[in-house]
C-alpha cells in the first residue's frame, strides 16, 4: 500500500468512528474496547493503514502472538499509552519480544515528563514517541504513522555481560521458569526469567532461543562448545562401534529379506494386475455381449425388411403379370408384345396356361421377370455393378441372391418368418440364421479364424471365437434381474475363465504357466487368490476391512485392517509376530517356555483372571508412573514419584518421594519411599519412613502375666517411632487421626482433626488420645447414655464455658471441668455442688502425669 495523501490518525475506540474517516489516512485500534477483528476489515477496506494501542501495563509483555491472534497486520506499531511517567527502561523491556519479531513499537507519554536523555533512550530502541499535547479529540497528524507497513526486519538484542537490565540478555543467571531451579545459561527477556530446562539429560532450551543463543555467542566460545561437543560424541561413537557393527549385520540380514520380500511382491503385484485387468475385460466383454445380441437382432430385423419389400415388389409384378396373362388365355393362344423407345425395350410373352415373362433393357439395367399360374414369380436385374435375383412362390417364401464385384450376398425367408442369409467377400464369410422368434445364429469365416455367435429374443448369447491365437468361448443372458456372463478364453500359454454381470460382480480365473489367480468381487466387496511357484496369497476386501493371506517358501503372513488399525501374525524361521491392538487368549493352557519374555515396553494394558509367578511388576499407567507389585513381600501399590519441596529451604529439590502400601501374610503397611537426588548428602538411595502397620495379633494378657493365646485372633494398627542415630526418624510417623472436611464456595475447605493418638509431642499436640467432638457413651443394659459437652453459667468464672460430662437427653446434670480445678456437680434444675476448698487441702503424694 503507497503512502497515503490524507494526513491524520485516529484513535479507534468504538466502531461509529468508521463513518468520519473521510480525512483519515491511519487508524490505532483499541482492541480492548471495541470488537478487533470486524473493524480491521472494515478499516482495511477502507485503505487505512492499521495499528494496534493499548493501555500501559507493567506486567503485560506485548508480544507478536497477541497481535496476530487479535487480526492485526505483521510490521504494523504496536503503541503503548502511557498516562503517568514510567521509567523508560521499563517501557523498553515490555517491547522486547514485539521487536524481535518483526513489528514497530510507539508509545504515547507526556513528554514534559521526560528529559532529553530519557527520551533518546527510547530513539536507541526504536520505539517511536508521539507527544500527548498533540493529539486532539482522538485525532493527530504524525508523518511516521501514515507510512505502509511492510514487515520490519526481527532483531536479536544481547548485552552478554554480567549487568542485569530489563530487555533481552543472553548469559548465566538461575533458572526461575524452567523445572529444577539451579544455575542455568539462557536467554531471558527481562534480566531475570532465563528460558531454560535443566533436566538429567542437561539443559534443554526453545529451538529458537538455541539458534539465537548460536548465533550472538562469540566465535571463541562457539569454537570450545564445538571441540567439547566433537570429543564427546567421537568417545560415544568408539563405544558403541561393537554395537552399530552388530547392528549393521542385523540391517544387512533386514535388507536381503525385504529384497527378497520385494521380488516377491512384485510377481505378486503383476498377478493381481492380470487379474484387474481381465476381471476389467471380462465386464466390458459383458457389455459387448449385450451390444451384440442387439445388433444381431436389429441385423436380422434389417435383413426381414429388406425381404419383406422384395415381396411386396414381386407380388405387384405378379398382379401385373397376371393381368396380362389373364387376355393370353380369354384370346386362347400364346402372345407376345414387344414395345420398343428410344429409351428402352420391353418384352411381355404370355401362354393360355397363364405363365408370363418379361424383359426390360434400358442402357444401364437389363431386368427379366417370370411367373407362373401357381403364382411362383421369379426377377433377374442386371447392371454394370451388380446382379440380383429374387424368387417368391405362392406360400410366400422368398429367396434373395446380390452379386457385386467383392461382395456376394443370399437370403431366404419361408412364411413363417425364418430367416437365413450368407454375405461372402474375398475376406471371409458370414450366415446367420434366424426363426420367428427371434432366435440367430451367426458364423462368421475369415481366414484367420472364425465366430459363432447365437442369440435368442431373450438377449441370451453364445459365443465360440476360434484363432491361431486360441479359443474362447461366451455364453451371456439375464438371470433374475440382472445380465450375466461367463466365458472361457483358452491360449497356448494361457486359460482364463470368468463369470461378469453388468452391475459389478465378477468371477474371475486365469491359469498360465506361471500360476493361477482368482479373483470374486461385486460393487463393494473383492475377494483373490493367487498360486505361483513360489506364491499363495488370498485377499479379501469387505466394506472397511482388508484380509490377506500371504505364504511363500520361508515366509506366512496374515493380515487383516481397517483404516489404520492392523492384526497380523507373521511366521518366518526362526521368529513369529502376532501384530494386533488388542490381544486375546483362550486356552486351556497358556505356556511360555525357553527364554519367551514380554518386554516391559511393549504392554501399556494387560488383563489378567489367573497368575502363578514368582514376582511380578505391573506398570498401571506408564504416563504416570503407578505400579502394582506382586511377588515373595505381598502386592504392593505404589504411587507415581513427585518432587519435594521441602519447607525449610524454600526451594525445589531433586528428592522424590512415593507412597506405598503393602498387602501380606504379615497385614497392611503404609509406606512413604525418599529416592534421594545426586544433590543430597544422605550415603543411601532411599530410605522408607513407616507410617502406619495394619497385623493380625495378639491381645496381650492386661496383667503383663503369660498369654493365655499364642496365634492372632485379632487386628492391631501400630503407629512406628522409630529412630537412626545417623539419619534421624525412620519412619516420620507419630500420629493417627481421624478428622473432617468441609467445603464451600464462600469459605473453600476447611479441615480439622477430630480424633487423633499422639505418639510424640508435635506441633503442640501432647503424647496420649485426643478426642476434639462429642462422645456419646451407652454402657451395656444401660436405659440412657451419657456424652460429653461444655457448659456455663453467668456466675461462674466470668462465663467460662467448662467441658463437662451430662446424661444424654434434655434434662442435663452431670459434672464439670473448670480451669481453676475446682470439680461441680451440678443437676437440670441449676442446682451445683463445689467441694469446700478450706477441707481436706493437701498436696498430692507424688502421683499424677506419665
Amino acid at each position: 500500500m503507497a503512502k497515503t495523501s490524507k494526513t491524520q490518525t485516529v484513535i479507534l475506540t468504538k466502531e461509529s468512528q468508521l463513518n468520519q474517516l473521510d480525512n483519515i489516512g491511519s487508524v490505532l485500534i483499541y482492541p480492548s474496547k471495541v470488537d478487533t477483528k470486524s473493524l480491521i476489515k472494515a478499516v482495511q477496506d477502507k485503505n487505512l493503514v492499521i495499528n494496534s494501542i493499548v493501555e500501559y501495563d507493567p506486567d503485560n509483555a506485548y508480544t507478536a502472538k497477541n497481535l496476530s491472534d487479535q487480526g492485526f497486520p505483521n510490521g504494523c506499531y504496536l503503541v503503548v499509552d502511557v498516562t503517568t511517567k514510567v521509567e523508560p527502561t521499563k517501557i523498553i523491556g515490555n517491547f522486547s519480544l514485539a521487536l524481535q519479531m518483526g513489528y514497530r513499537a510507539a508509545t504515547i507519554l507526556n513528554s514534559s515528563d521526560y528529559t532529553k536523555e530519557e527520551l533518546s533512550q527510547f530513539s536507541s530502541a526504536q520505539i517511536h514517541v508521539i507527544n500527548r499535547s498533540l493529539i486532539k479529540d482522538d485525532c493527530f497528524d504524525d508523518p511516521e504513522m501514515l507510512t505502509s507497513r511492510n514487515v520490519a526486519l526481527a532483531r536479536d538484542y544481547t548485552n552478554v555481560d554480567d549487568t542485569l537490565t530489563e530487555g533481552a540478555y543472553v548469559g548465566v543467571n538461575k533458572d526461575t521458569s524452567g523445572l529444577g531451579g539451579g544455575q542455568a545459561f539462557g536467554y531471558s527477556t527481562n534480566g531475570k526469567n532465563f528460558y531454560s530446562v535443566i533436566t538429567p539429560k542437561g539443559i534443554i532450551f526453545r529451538q529458537n532461543d538455541a539458534d539465537r543463543l548460536w548465533r550472538l555467542l562469540k566465535l571463541t566460545q562457539r569454537s570450545d562448545i564445538e571441540s567439547t561437543v566433537n570429543d564427546s560424541v567421537s568417545k560415544e561413537i568408539e563405544a558403541q562401534k561393537p554395537l552399530i557393527d552388530g547392528a549393521k549385520e542385523v540391517a544387512q540380514t533386514a535388507v536381503d529379506t525385504a529384497n527378497q520380500a520385494i521380488a516377491n511382491s512384485r510377481v505378486n503385484s503383476e498377478a493381481i494386475i492380470n487379474i484387474n485387468s481381465a476381471a476389467s475385460a471380462a465386464k466390458s466383454d459383458a457389455q459387448n455381449a449385450t451390444n451384440i445380441a442387439n445388433a444381431m437382432k436389429s441385423s436380422v430385423t434389417d435383413q426381414l425388411k429388406n425381404l419383406d419389400s422384395t415381396s411386396k415388389e414381386l407380388d405387384n409384378a405378379r398382379s401385373e403379370m397376371t393381368q396380362y396373362a389373364k387376355t393370353a388365355q380369354d384370346q386362347g393362344k400364346d402372345i407376345a408384345d414387344l414395345k420398343k423407345s428410344t429409351a428402352e425395350i420391353t418384352a411381355d410373352v404370355a401362354n393360355t396356361k397363364g405363365d408370363v415373362a418379361e424383359l426390360k433393357i434400358n442402357a444401364s439395367a437389363t431386368a427379366v421377370m417370370a411367373s407362373n399360374n401357381k403364382s411362383d414369380i421369379t426377377q433377374l436385374q442386371v447392371t454394370a455393378s451388380n446382379a440380383s435375383i429374387d424368387l417368391q412362390n405362392a406360400k410366400s417364401d422368398i429367396a434373395s441372391f446380390n452379386a457385386t464385384a467383392n461382395k456376394i450376398n443370399t437370403s431366404i425367408k419361408d412364411q413363417d418368418n425364418r430367416i437365413s442369409t450368407v454375405e461372402q467377400t474375398a475376406k471371409g464369410i458370414q450366415a446367420t440364421i434366424g426363426n420367428q422368434q427371434n432366435d440367430i445364429n451367426t458364423i462368421k469365416q475369415e481366414a484367420t479364424g472364425m465366430k459363432e455367435t447365437i442369440t435368442n429374443n431373450q438377449k441370451q448369447l453364445t459365443e465360440i471365437n476360434t484363432s491361431v491365437d486360441g479359443l474362447s468361448t461366451k455364453v451371456a443372458g439375464a438371470v433374475g434381474k440382472d445380465f450375466v456372463e461367463s466365458s472361457i478364453k483358452q491360449a497356448n500359454d494361457k486359460i482364463n475363465e470368468s463369470i461378469t454381470s453388468i452391475n459389478g460382480n465378477i468371477q474371475n480365473i486365469t491359469a498360465d504357466l506361471n500360476g493361477v489367480q482368482a479373483t470374486v468381487k461385486n460393487k463393494a466387496d473383492v475377494s483373490q487368490i493367487t498360486q505361483l511357484t513360489n506364491l499363495i496369497s488370498t485377499k479379501v476386501n469387505q466394506d472397511d476391512y482388508k484380509s490377506a493371506i500371504t505364504q511363500l517358501g520361508d515366509d506366512i503372513n496374515a493380515r487383516v485392517q481397517k483404516g489404520d488399525l492392523i492384526s497380523q501374525i507373521n511366521l518366518e524361521a526362526g521368529q513369529t509376530l502376532i501384530q494386533s491392538k488388542k490381544l486375546f487368549l483362550d486356552a486351556d493352557s497358556v505356556v511360555f517356555s525357553g527364554k519367551a519374555f514380554i518386554p516391559d515396553a511393549a504392554i501399556a494394558n494387560l488383563s489378567l483372571d489367573k497368575l502363578t509367578t514368582g514376582h511380578l511388576t505391573v506398570p498401571i499407567a506408564d504416563e504416570y508412573g503407578n505400579q502394582i507389585e506382586m511377588g515373595n513381600s505381598g502386592i504392593d501399590l505404589i504411587s507415581a514419584s513427585e518432587p519435594i519441596n521441602y519447607a525449610s529451604s524454600g526451594g525445589t529439590s531433586n528428592d522424590k518421594s512415593t507412597f506405598r502400601l503393602n498387602l501380606s501374610s504379615s497385614g497392611i503397611s503404609f509406606t512413604n519411599r525418599i529416592e534421594y537426588g545426586d544433590t543430597s548428602p544422605h550415603n543411601n538411595k532411599f530410605d522408607d519412613y513407616q507410617f502406619v502397620n495394619l497385623q493380625p495379633d495378639i491381645l496381650h494378657a492386661s496383667d503383663g502375666d503369660t498369654d493365655m493365646v499364642t496365634i492372632p485372633s485379632g487386628m492391631t494398627m501400630y503407629i512406628p517411632v522409630n529412630y537412626s542415630s545417623d539419619l534421624g526418624p525412620k519412619s516420620p510417623g507419630g500420629f493417627f487421626a481421624l478428622g473432617h472436611e468441609i467445603t464451600s464456595e464462600a469459605n473453600g475447605t476447611d479441615r480439622g482433626v477430630d480424633i487423633a493418638y499422639v505418639t510424640k509431642e508435635i506441633n503442640g499436640w501432647e503424647m496420649g488420645l485426643h478426642v476434639r467432638t462429642p462422645m456419646h457413651i451407652l454402657p451395656p443394659g444401660a436405659d440412657h447414655g451419657i456424652r460429653t459437652t461444655w457448659v456455663s453459667w453467668s456466675n461462674w468464672d466470668n462465663g467460662e464455658k467448662y467441658p463437662a460430662l451430662v446424661q444424654e437427653g434434655s434434662n442435663w446434670g452431670g459434672i464439670a471441668f473448670p480451669k481453676s480445678g475446682r470439680v461441680t456437680l451440678f443437676d437440670a434444675n441449676g442446682r451445683y455442688y463445689t467441694p469446700d476448698r478450706n477441707t481436706g487441702i493437701g498436696p498430692y503424694n507424688n502421683y499424677g502425669g506419665s
